[in-house]
């Protein structure tokens, strides 16, 4: 089954969202760095870099979306670019996103619209014995880029900081082979740590990690039993597998050169 959102992507469609002070968009020189730094919530707040990454990475970065869950011309995880861009004071993550889908529009002349379709996936639900996670008592926005993915020793550790379980679903979705939906019906945000094999992660994020040196350099994710054990034992969450309506960014056009900065 598949559903159409009237979404268009277009620059006309971002005249009055957010957009980035200045923003330098360059082909990529280098080999091997690889990531996303700065922007609201890090120790640099003002700025946000995009080092050597691809447009597929982008489009996936600015629409929530895995890189399956795109339909565009082939070469989108081909080109790679290098995006350095001033943030205005007191950005919020949901307005970088925003800044970041209007300079895709008006530098790449991106028109697209997202469409929901039954995908393989997994639905994150509760545990029967209930969530065992402490609820944030911040003021600060959900998900504000404080909950960090990391590995030591082939151990994986989500240190959750105010986290809410769209944001989870979104994180999860990263580290498994499928999209990650969440059904827990839990709101607010919460504070956990939750410790898992990094052998069992196979999806985005393994990419990531190990080109950016923080994980051990396995050859291929095994199974994935570790982090469904860990979720269920430490956090009081499951993952049941199925399909689910998932949203897919289709690409409508795309310039495969930005236009001049």
């Amino acid at each position: 089954m598949r559903t159409a959102l009237a979404l268009i992507v277009s620059a006309s469609c971002f005249a009055a969202q957010p957009v980035f002070d200045v923003a330098s968009v360059r082909p990529a020189s280098r080999d091997g760095v690889t990531g996303f730094h700065g922007g609201p919530g890090t120790s640099d707040p003002a700025r946000i870099f995009y080092l050597n990454v691809t447009l597929e990475a982008l489009l996936s970065r600015a629409f929530n979306v895995r890189h399956d869950q795109i339909a565009g011309p082939a070469w989108l995880p081909l080109e790679r670019f290098d995006i350095n861009a001033k943030v205005p004071k007191g950005t919020t993550n949901e307005e970088l996103l925003q800044m970041l889908r209007n300079l895709l529009a008006e530098r790449f002349a991106l028109a697209s619209h997202l469409e929901k379709r039954e995908y393989l996936s997994y639905a994150l639900t509760a545990a029967r014995s209930g969530p065992k996670m402490t609820p944030n008592r911040s003021t600060l926005p959900p998900d504000s880029n404080r909950s960090s993915l990391r590995v030591q020793n082939g151990i994986a550790r989500l240190n959750a900081v105010g986290l809410s379980m769209p944001g989870l679903a979104k994180m999860l979705s990263g580290v498994l082979d499928r999209p990650v939906v969440d059904q827990t019906g839990i709101a607010g945000v919460y504070d956990f740590t939750l410790n898992f094999p990094f052998e069992g992660v196979s999806g985005p994020a393994r990419e990531t990690m190990l080109a950016m040196g923080n994980a051990p350099a396995l050859a291929t994710p095994t199974n994935q039993n570790g982090l469904f054990a860990a979720l269920e034992n430490q956090i009081g969450l499951k993952l049941e597998r199925g399909k689910n309506p998932v949203d897919f960014l289709i690409v409508d056009r795309i310039s495969k050169t930005p236009s001049e900065n």
